[in-house]
C-alpha cells in the first residue's frame, strides 16, 4: 500500500493564528494542500493529522479507525474498567448507544426549552445583581454548562459538584501515569456513586436510564462520565468564544439578534474553534486517507475546527455569515459516535448567546485582546477568563428565540 508522505506539523500550542477565531495557521496550511500531518510528541510518539471535511468524515466512519485509544487503562492487579463507554466501537457501541439516544433527541431538548430559558434569565439576573462588571467564563459559562447538566441528568449538586471534580482531577495534565490511572478510577467510582444515589431527580436521564434497566450500573456509570465530560469545558469554551467574538464585532450581535437564532448559532458553530486536534482514533488495519498510508497502530486525530473552513466545502469559508444555510458542520462529530448531546448544546447556546447580548447591549471586553487570558493544548482552544465591563441592563428578561427557518439548519 504506497501514499504520500505525511506533512510535518507543530503540536498547537506552538502554532500561529491568523486571529483568535481562525484555527491554526500551519494545519489551514495544511488542509488548503490536501496534505496529511504528522505530528511528534515529546517523548517522540507521533500522530497523523486530517484537516479536509472529506478526509475528517471519511476517517470518522471508517471502521478500521478504532476508539480503543480511549479505553481506561487496566486497573491495578489486572481488568478492565466494565462498560467503559469511550473504549467501545461497532455492536458493542451501538448498544448502549441505542439506550441513551432516546433521552437526547431534538425533541427531548425542545421539551427543556422553558426551563433553559428560565436558568439562564436566573444567570443574567445573577449578573444583573453584580458590581457592573464580570468574568463571564467563571460567573455566566460554567454555571450554565453546570446547570444544564444538572437539568439534563437531573443530579443533585452536590453529586455533581463531586463528579466534576473527580473528572478535573482526571484531566489535569500534571498527572504522571500512574496518577492518572488511580484518577480515571476515582471518576469511574465518583460516577457509580451518582448513577447510584438517592437525590436523582426521576425525569432526569440518569434516573430514567436506571430505571430503564437495560444498561448495567456499569455502563451506566461510564456513559455518565461520558456525558459529564462533554457538557463541561466544550460547552464552556465555546460559549466564551462565541462571547468574545460578539462582543468585538457589533454586526454579529446584530446578526444574531435579527435571526433565524438556531441558523446563527450553528454558524458560530462552525466558525468558533473551541478545540484543536479534534477526535482521536487507533489505526486496526492499514489504510489510505488524504492520499497517505496510515499504518496498523497508528494514531490518528481528526480536526473538525479546521475541516470546518475547508474552502471545498463552504462558499467564502473564512467569513463569519449568521444567515449562513445549510450547515453540515463537524462540530458535533460526524458517524455512530456523533455527539449525543448536540440538540441540548444548541438548545442552551441560543438562549445563553441571544440573553446576554440581548439583557447588556453595551457590554464591552474590559481588557485589550491581547491581554485576554486564553487556553491553547491539545483538546482545548479558549479563554480562561473574559473580563466584561456589562453597561446598563435591560429590564425585560430574555428575548424572545426566533422560529427558525423551513426545516432548520441541516447538520450531519
Amino acid at each position: 500500500m504506497t501514499g504520500h508522505a505525511p506533512t510535518p506539523v507543530p503540536l498547537p500550542e506552538l502554532t500561529t493564528r491568523r486571529c483568535p477565531f481562525a484555527p491554526p495557521r500551519e494545519y489551514e496550511e495544511l488542509r488548503d494542500r490536501g496534505d496529511v500531518g504528522l505530528l511528534t510528541f515529546p517523548g517522540g510518539s507521533t500522530a497523523y493529522l486530517l484537516t479536509r471535511d472529506a478526509d475528517v468524515r471519511a476517517a470518522l466512519t471508517d471502521e478500521r479507525l478504532s476508539s480503543s485509544i480511549n479505553a481506561a487503562p487496566p486497573r491495578e492487579g489486572g481488568g478492565e474498567v466494565p462498560g467503559w463507554f469511550f473504549g467501545l466501537d461497532g455492536p458493542d457501541h451501538a448498544a448502549v448507544r441505542s439506550v441513551v439516544v432516546p433521552h437526547f433527541t431534538a425533541r427531548a431538548a425542545r421539551t427543556l426549552t422553558p426551563r433553559v430559558a428560565e436558568m439562564v434569565d436566573d444567570t443574567l439576573d445573577d449578573l444583573v445583581a453584580g458590581p457592573g462588571h464580570a468574568d463571564l467564563v467563571a460567573e455566566y459559562c460554567v454555571p450554565l454548562a453546570r446547570r444544564m447538566m444538572r437539568l439534563t441528568l437531573g443530579t443533585s449538586e452536590a453529586d455533581d459538584r463531586a463528579l466534576t471534580e473527580a473528572i478535573e482531577r482526571m484531566e489535569s495534565p500534571e498527572l504522571d501515569q500512574d496518577a492518572w490511572r488511580a484518577a480515571v478510577f476515582d471518576a469511574w467510582r465518583a460516577a457509580h456513586a451518582v448513577a447510584a444515589s438517592d437525590d436523582l431527580d426521576p425525569a432526569g436521564v440518569v434516573a430514567r436510564l436506571r430505571a430503564d434497566s437495560r444498561l448495567t450500573h456499569d455502563e451506566l456509570s461510564s456513559v455518565l462520565v461520558s456525558l459529564q465530560i462533554g457538557g463541561d469545558v466544550p460547552v464552556v469554551q465555546f460559549l466564551a468564544m462565541a462571547l468574545r467574538l460578539l462582543l468585538e464585532s457589533p454586526d454579529a450581535r446584530d446578526g444574531l439578534l435579527a435571526g433565524p437564532h438556531d441558523v446563527a448559532v450553528h454558524e458560530l458553530l462552525r466558525y468558533v474553534p473551541s478545540n484543536n486536534l479534534g477526535v482521536v482514533r487507533r489505526v486496526t488495519a492499514p489504510l489510505v486517507l488524504g492520499g497517505t498510508h496510515l499504518p496498523e497502530g497508528a494514531v490518528v486525530f481528526s480536526s473538525p475546527p479546521v475541516a470546518n473552513r475547508d474552502r471545498e466545502q463552504y462558499a467564502d469559508a473564512e467569513s463569519l455569515d449568521l444567515a449562513r444555510t445549510p450547515h453540515r458542520h463537524l462540530s458535533f462529530g460526524h458517524g455512530a459516535h456523533r455527539c449525543l448531546g448536540q440538540h441540548l448544546a444548541v438548545v442552551l447556546a441560543e438562549r445563553a448567546l441571544v440573553g446576554f447580548v440581548h439583557r447588556f447591549p453595551e457590554a464591552r471586553i474590559s481588557v485589550a485582546a491581547d491581554d485576554l487570558a486564553s487556553v491553547d493544548s491539545a483538546t482545548t482552544h479558549g479563554l480562561s477568563t473574559l473580563p466584561v465591563g456589562l453597561g446598563p441592563a435591560r429590564t425585560q428578561p430574555t428575548a424572545p428565540v426566533s422560529r427558525p427557518r423551513r426545516g432548520g439548519p441541516e447538520v450531519s
